[in-house]
């Protein structure tokens, strides 16, 4: 982990975004759950949300990290990149933007996380009446 410590945050960002935006297909192999499963339809979509790594902001990034850590993207966090796990690469996000509880401060001023993150996204969709879905295929 060495390495990816000395990376630059938007880095990292680049590093998680493309490997969601390259392997989002394998949330359906992981979790063993169809495109009518509403986190899966909030994972696609908040991965579609994110901008490009020169046009993030720092609460676009905060998001990221977050949700990678905790929610939408949580699920891949075991793969790797390299040597390093994605849960690793966002932990150093955090590390870097001073910690956890200033890096969830800085996610919930992000538009996509109060928008498509994953507490605002599962919330639409119990309005929705939706959550079914995700209750059954939990039993």
């Amino acid at each position: 982990m060495a390495g990816i410590v000395d990376m630059k945050v938007r880095d990292l960002y680049k590093a998680i975004l493309d490997w969601h935006r390259t392997n989002h297909d394998r949330i359906f192999v992981k979790l063993r759950r169809s495109d009518k499963d509403p986190y899966v339809r909030c994972y696609f979509k908040i991965i579609g949300e994110f901008p490009e790594p020169n046009a993030a902001s720092i609460y676009d990034i905060a998001c990221l990290a977050t949700e990678q850590m905790a929610g939408l993207l949580e699920w891949a966090a075991p793969e790797k990149i390299g040597d390093n796990s994605l849960f690793q690469l966002s932990r150093v996000i955090v590390e870097h933007l001073g910690g956890w509880s200033k890096t969830s401060e800085l996610a919930r001023q992000s538009t996509i996380c109060r928008e498509h993150g994953m507490v605002a996204c599962l919330e639409r969709e119990r309005k929705q009446g939706t959550l079914w879905y995700l209750e059954r295929s939990l039993q």
